[in-house]
């Protein structure tokens, strides 16, 4: 019974440390972004600053397309034809390091300091 007890409390310990972790890197490391980083299959299509509000639509309505809106600091993909809208469903983005991906358009969102020193990294 005391080994069990025991487990649980460890196995509790781990989650707060994972969750405590998750928190600080998500609310102190990052820090707000400078550029939404717009790439259309591999290569970079538009660096957009986060300081003015746009709007960038990347294709056309025979090969599919998105709707990009950058917007009081954010950006988001407003709009797209693709079945399953997974980047119309990320919501808005502005801190360093966050990505909104369409995968069926080839899109890639990336939002980057304006200093290159000052981004954030993960190794993975």
């Amino acid at each position: 019974m005391r080994k069990k007890r025991n487990t649980v409390i460890f196995a509790a310990l781990v989650i707060l440390v994972a969750l405590g972790s998750l928190l600080v890197q998500e609310t102190l490391l990052k820090k707000e972004g400078s550029y939404a980083v717009v790439s259309s299959g591999g290569e970079e299509a538009a660096r957009l600053p986060l300081s003015k509000n746009t709007e960038l639509v990347i294709g056309d309505k025979k090969q599919g397309y998105n709707r990009i809106r950058v917007e009081d600091g954010f950006v988001f993909v407003e709009e797209a034809d693709c079945a399953d809208k997974i980047c119309v469903h990320e919501g808005k983005i502005s801190r360093t390091g966050e990505v909104i991906a369409c995968l069926p358009h080839q899109l890639i969102i990336t939002v980057e300091s304006a200093n290159r020193d000052d981004a954030d990294t993960v190794a993975w």
